[in-house]
């Protein structure tokens, strides 16, 4: 019995003791362990995109848990990188670390962990695999079999990868307001039709809204493989519906084409742009724009861009951009490279793929906003002299001569106000020439009593001295 106690005792004695040094070791090498992780992120993080500072951004929910970084080349933002776990073939996630410059356009995709099949799956996580994906970007959503190879045998782990690249790029968009959501509720009842793009080629849908829900998604056309696509038919639809959003998880093993099928939805109602229908504008025709100077604001990546444009004939032939905020280095770049296709030229419809894709579009926005508006007139620019211009009054054209010296209006003669009644032109006439003779702006009130009459006037001065 005394044998046995004892036994006992030693055995929890050195259970202890092992306790002990177990602690002891694990308090010495948490910290060394702690440190190697995080060097090895660091690396990471630094093979995905040219940087020298990584900033966590947390998720809102749950300060623990990293979004995404934001990257620093000195002081100056140049990317993010994202983690995130895309499904392949094997039963754990594939664990990506995706970099991308500030206009979302891809620098590096290295994988840090799976469990897909060595020898075949794993070939889709190679240097020279991955290295198919730099350059591409948000602006045009990456495709399989066109953008990137679809590895045979191995096309699970193949759209895993695809779909880690394209989720890391909308979380980023997300966080920058590049993707809307989408409130069904403030669509106005009706059917539309959209497409997307899966697996196999385009997926085109018509969904139903009625009573300010999402009641029906019917697949028009689409060219995914038999079997593997199936599920995605046959569930994701129902789930978007129950959900009433299109922010639902993929369906397992048809990713691309559940991507294809949101991606169409969204298409299908993208005009309300969240829920608060636009109008859609009428496109400039240059040959329409009068001659002037003409300034217009437009987004950037990530500020309003400013700009001033004159129109000859017809002709851009002077574009300057006044002021934005998006990155100097790759602004300056998508600046320079749309100026070189807008000017000189007599259209906007042009290309705006730059490697800085989403500055381009704003200067091209900003040019567009600039010539639905009136030409700048400027009055000290304006060489002394007299000037001839006719404009719509309310009965019918009023033409007149202007005259400038020295940056001010010192006369106004009306040549002909045939069509308008004798009564309101006289008042616009007595208005405005009070209003502008002595005057170095045109910017004045033209509620006289004739307000028709005395806009009609002003904009014949203004067309008078547009181009000068």
């Amino acid at each position: 019995m005394n044998k046995t106690i004892r036994l006992i005792i030693t055995l929890a004695l050195v259970a202890a003791l092992a306790t002990g040094l177990l602690s002891v070791v694990n308090n010495i090498t948490l910290p060394i362990i702690e440190e190697g992780n995080a060097q090895r992120l660091q690396e990471a993080l630094s093979d995905v995109v040219d940087a020298d500072r990584f900033d966590p951004i947390y998720h809102e929910e749950d300060e623990e848990l990293v979004l995404y970084y934001e990257a620093y080349k000195g002081e100056e933002l140049a990317g993010y990188a994202v983690e995130v776990n895309a499904k392949g073939y094997g039963t754990q996630p594939i664990k990506m670390l995706v970099g991308m410059n500030e206009e979302l356009q891809i620098t590096g995709v290295k994988v840090l962990g799976h469990s897909e099949t060595p020898g075949l799956g794993d070939q889709a996580f190679t240097n020279s695999y991955l290295e198919q994906f730099l350059g591409l970007g948000f602006d045009d959503p990456i495709a399989a079999g066109e953008d990137v190879d679809i590895i045979s045998g191995a096309t699970s782990s193949t759209m895993g990868v695809i779909s880690g690249v394209n989720g890391a790029l909308n979380v980023i968009a997300r966080e920058l307001g590049l993707i809307t959501t989408i409130d069904f509720a403030l669509v106005p009842d009706g059917t539309y039709e959209g497409t997307g793009r899966g697996f196999g080629g385009n997926i085109d849908v018509r969904i139903t809204i009625a009573g300010g829900e999402l009641t029906e998604i019917e697949v028009l056309n689409h060219s995914e493989s038999p079997g593997y696509s199936d599920p995605a038919f046959a569930n994701l639809p129902d789930r978007i519906i129950e959900e009433q959003s299109i922010e639902v998880d993929a369906v397992s093993g048809a990713t691309a084409t559940s991507m294809g099928i949101m991606d169409a939805v969204r298409n299908a109602v993208s005009e309300f742009f969240g829920g608060d229908q636009e109008e859609p504008l009428e496109p400039v025709v240059l040959s329409e724009v009068a001659n002037g100077r003409y300034r217009g604001e437009g987004e950037g990546f990530k500020s309003q861009i400013v700009v001033e444009v004159v129109v000859i004939d017809g002709v851009i032939t002077e574009l300057e951009v006044i002021s934005h905020d998006d990155s100097a280095d790759y602004a300056s770049i998508g600046i320079n490279r749309i100026k070189e296709r807008l000017v000189d030229s007599n259209t906007l419809d042009v290309d705006t793929t730059t490697t800085a894709t989403f500055t381009s579009k704003g200067v091209l926005a900003a040019v567009e906003n600039a010539l639905r508006g009136e030409p700048i007139i400027d009055l000290s620019a304006i060489p002394n002299g007299s000037y001839t211009g006719t404009a719509e009054g309310f009965m019918g054209p009023i033409t007149v001569e202007v005259t400038v010296q020295d940056g001010v209006i010192t006369d106004i003669n009306y040549v002909s106000m045939a069509d308008e009644t004798p009564e309101y032109a006289s008042t616009a006439k007595k208005a405005m020439t009070e209003k502008l003779v002595g005057s170095e702006s045109l910017d004045v009130d033209t509620s006289t009593g004739a307000t028709f009459t005395s806009k009609g006037i002003v904009d014949a001065i203004k067309n008078a001295l547009a181009g000068q």
